[in-house]
């Protein structure tokens, strides 16, 4: 089911108070209801009060009870005190599938290929499923091989030589874990790979060009662009550029948004931060959701090209860590240490991406109002406090750490003057995306 954007809008305006919130208090409830509104004079999603209207229990951003509903419940990021969740009615998530599908039979597969699907399953994460799900509705003759990304690499590799599978599907640091392992124990060429299609990620150009020293013809294309918050993003076909997606036109809208006026950005060439509606959606509504990253429209509402985090949260491997989850940490450490030394004020905070030796590097900068009064003894004993609570708050940070995915988080304790901002405007850059 597609619905019409009026329609949605009215409807989540009346059963869903998180939207008829935030609509209210811009005072276009009235405009809403006799349909004499733009998109533009909807609010943007402030994901910080989408996920505390969406709370487990006492939920004041859905539009009907879950259990009466049924469907599919999803895990969607967030520390372990302040678990997040995205849900989809039967109907919804089979939608949501389908249409994610039509991109999936445009990204190079063909009849005949041999699938082994390595994306991560289980605890609610959604992306083994989902993926599972869009490729059984593609019109594709694939043979699909659901093996998940927990398996042994020894195992994965043992499946893929005895049923000669040629096409890997997964996360990019999942995949490169794999080759790697492969390549150690002399199994790499034994390996009858002619395509990988990535998702959850981006996959660098460092990250490519190892797995080319593998495999030199071997085809490499995202898989599509999705999230479990928001819904289907973007589609590619076959031999795009890098990092470039078509839009789902006829079942959402995509924005950019121009972060200084906050109005749409109707040209090419002018970088913005992605903002979505889901038309597909009812009993979770995504109007003008914030999806996290930055783009640059190569063809307006058409297709647009990736260019790193927005504000909202920092994608690091395969885990997404949110600007709240920092203000978590903070908080934590600030109430059980407020009676010792430890005890400092932070004053602002910074993530800073960057792609060091194949491996996402996560950098939080604590910004603190006198530097010069700690010691550089107190700065390290800070800084180890912040990364214990982080990754207390966060297992999946570390577990993917010992994994060998990703880099250790680190925390650094700076002056206000070592936070980087806005040439012309001072305004403070709250992500730093370094990568691409």
């Amino acid at each position: 089911m597609v619905y019409d954007f009026l329609e949605l809008v009215q409807f989540a305006s009346k059963h869903s108070k998180y939207y008829h919130d935030i609509y209210n208090e811009k005072k276009i409830l009235d405009k809403i209801e006799s349909g004499n509104f733009l998109i533009s004079d909807l609010p943007i999603v402030k994901q910080a009060d989408f996920w505390k209207y969406n709370s487990i229990k006492d939920n004041n951003l859905l539009t009907a009870d879950i259990a009466a509903s049924g469907g599919i419940v999803f895990k969607s990021g967030g520390t372990t005190g302040n678990p997040k969740f995205s849900v989809y009615t039967k109907d919804e998530w089979e939608t949501f599938t389908a249409e994610f599908s039509k991109g999936i039979d445009q990204i190079g597969l063909d009849d005949g290929d041999r699938v082994a699907n390595i994306f991560y399953s289980g605890s609610l994460y959604a992306s083994f499923v989902f993926i599972m799900k869009s490729l059984e509705k593609s019109k594709i003759n694939i043979l699909h091989f659901p093996i998940t990304g927990q398996c042994s690499a020894h195992d994965t590799i043992k499946i893929i030589k005895e049923f000669s599978i040629n096409v890997i599907v997964g996360v990019p640091t999942t995949i490169l874990t794999l080759l790697e392992f492969a390549n150690e124990i002399n199994e790499i060429r034994n390996m009858p790979i002619t395509k990988i299609f990535f998702g959850g990620e981006s996959m660098f150009l460092d990250q490519r060009e190892r797995i080319k020293s593998f495999f030199p013809k071997i085809y490499i294309s995202s898989i599509g662009y999705a999230s479990v918050d928001g819904g289907h993003l973007g589609f590619v076909a076959k031999n795009m550029a890098y990092n470039e997606h078509f839009c789902f036109n006829e079942s959402s809208i995509m924005e950019i948004i121009d972060e200084e006026s906050g109005m749409p950005i109707e040209t090419t060439g002018k970088s913005g931060k992605l903002v979505y509606s889901n038309l597909t959606r009812k009993l979770m509504p995504i109007i003008r959701y914030p999806v996290g990253d930055n783009a640059v429209w190569i063809s307006v509402n058409k297709k647009f090209k990736l260019l790193g985090r927005s504000e909202e949260g920092a994608r690091v491997g395969p885990v997404t860590v949110n600007i709240d989850d920092i203000n978590n940490v903070i908080k934590t450490v600030s109430s059980n240490y407020s009676n010792t030394n430890y005890n400092i004020n932070i004053i602002n905070k910074q993530l800073l991406l960057e792609h060091i030796s194949g491996k996402d590097l996560l950098t939080v900068r604590l910004a603190v109002s006198d530097l010069s009064s700690i010691n550089l003894k107190e700065i390290n004993a800070i800084e180890q406090i912040f990364t214990e609570v982080f990754y207390k708050e966060r297992p999946m940070f570390k577990e993917e750490v010992a994994k060998g995915t990703i880099m250790n988080i680190t925390f650094k304790i700076v002056s206000f003057d070592q936070i980087e901002k806005n040439e012309r405007t001072g305004k403070l850059k709250i992500i730093l995306d370094r990568r691409l």
